[in-house]
This record gives C-alpha cells, structure tokens and sequence, in this order.
C-alpha cells in the first residue's frame, strides 16, 4: 500500500506519541474517499502502547461510521 500524506503524515504523529511526544489531540481535514478509515486502525496503536483508553472518531456519514466499526 502507497499510503497518501495525511496517513503518513498521521502514521508519523502516532509514533512521535508513542515516542513521548506530548499531544492531546489530533484533527484531519481530508476530503471523501481520501482513504480516513484507515486513520483509526493507525490509532489504535496509542492503546495497545498503553497511551490512551479510547478513541473518538467523528464522521459525517453513516456509510463511514460501518467501515470505522
């Protein structure tokens, strides 16, 4: 997979967290069918390195909400 630059963009956030880089919050701005279900999966990876407890994902339709769940 040729990952686009937000997901590398966001891939490099998530690991400069894990790295002990303090951020609280994260915020995408990408168009429809720029590829953002892939974003939770990414973030995922903040609970399983025991940073985080949850995620929220806000999305403007239904149709995105299935593929995030």
């Amino acid at each position: 997979m040729n990952p686009r630059k937000h997901q590398s963009d966001f891939n490099q956030i998530i690991d400069n967290i894990i790295a002990g880089e303090r951020v609280r919050k994260i915020i995408v701005n990408a168009t429809p069918g720029s590829g953002k279900s892939i974003l939770p999966i990414l973030a995922g990876r903040l609970i399983q390195a025991g940073l985080a407890d949850a995620l929220a994902w806000i999305v403007p339709r239904k149709a995105l909400q299935s593929q995030g769940e």
